[in-house]
């Protein structure tokens, strides 16, 4: 059983292309395993009219399981990918100025990836308090103030791969409070990041996270995971969550993330991508790991 593609590009590559292939491949009398989710339900049916000798089997959980091992030129496109979106970054952080809105910093971020030939995918941007509201988008009413800080949670795609990041900066000095609640975050990150070698069980990198960040001062602190695979998705597989019993292996890719939110507070995030390797974990963002103070 031979897997030649994937749902959710069938929204770029029409069923006629995907026919193109199984033929090229000699499959039209194989047996073909397809991601069978996406916008079109009747994908398999059309194949399966197309080629009435081949049999068309779903496999998305096959599939995905697969791809929680990047090959080298995975990673290299991952790794290009990362480097648009710090590039797309460092614009928005170059907006800042006292005055400026959400929505601006935004614009700022999606103009720079686009002009490297990236398209966005998500970009949230929310300053100070907002940073606790979550997943909300870029408002053009909010705007910097002084000593304020801003959260970033921003995704690009980029020949077919994608990028994931976060980051909190500070406009102006950063308050203790900020401080303390992003050095406690950042713990539980890098305490997750030392612990990604081959052969370690992906709840315990979970359990060793959660709780750095209680015992760094924030003991009520609750997560549902630290870290996501990426790739052609930016959640593929594997997930790091307290029931997760894979085994980390070289070649996977993580985003590994231990964000805090408080109400009336904001917070604190960061986020980065990390290869796990035989030697050990590989962070191959390039952008400050530190509160960045503008």
């Amino acid at each position: 059983m031979r897997a030649i593609t994937e749902a959710h590009e069938v929204g770029r590559a029409s069923v006629d292309a995907l026919a193109e292939a199984i033929n090229r491949l000699g499959l039209a009398e194989g047996v073909v395993a397809v991601d069978e989710r996406g916008p079109k339900r009747d994908l398999l049916a059309a194949l399966a009219e197309k080629f009435p000798k081949a049999r068309f089997v779903p496999a998305s959980g096959l599939l995905r399981n697969i791809r929680a091992v990047k090959m080298p030129d995975e990673i290299e496109r991952i790794t290009e990918a990362l480097r648009i979106t710090e590039n797309g970054l460092r614009a928005a952080f170059a907006a800042f100025s006292e005055g400026v809105s959400e929505k601006d910093v935004q614009n700022a971020f999606e103009r720079a990836v686009t002009a490297e030939g990236g398209r966005t995918g998500f970009c949230l941007v929310r300053f100070g308090k907002g940073l606790a509201l979550g997943q909300v988008p870029a408002s053009p009413d909010i705007k910097l103030g002084a000593n304020d800080f801003a959260f970033f949670d921003v995704g690009i795609k980029y020949r077919g791969y994608r990028s994931d990041i976060g980051r909190l900066v500070s406009f102006g000095e950063p308050s203790d409070e900020l401080r303390f609640l992003f050095d406690a975050s950042r713990s539980g990150q890098q305490t997750a990041i030392d612990m990604m070698r081959p052969g370690v069980v992906a709840k315990d990198v979970f359990e060793a996270a959660v709780q750095a960040v209680r015992d760094a001062g924030i003991p009520s602190y609750k997560r549902q995971h630290v870290g996501h695979g990426i790739g052609i998705e930016y959640y593929d597989l594997p997930v790091l969550t307290p029931n997760a019993r894979t085994v980390l292996e070289p070649g996977m890719v993580f985003e590994v993330e231990t964000p805090y939110y408080r109400l009336g507070v904001g917070g604190s995030f960061i986020e980065d991508t990390v290869v796990v390797t035989e030697a050990g974990p590989s962070i191959i963002t390039t952008l400050s790991r530190d509160l960045t103070v503008l």
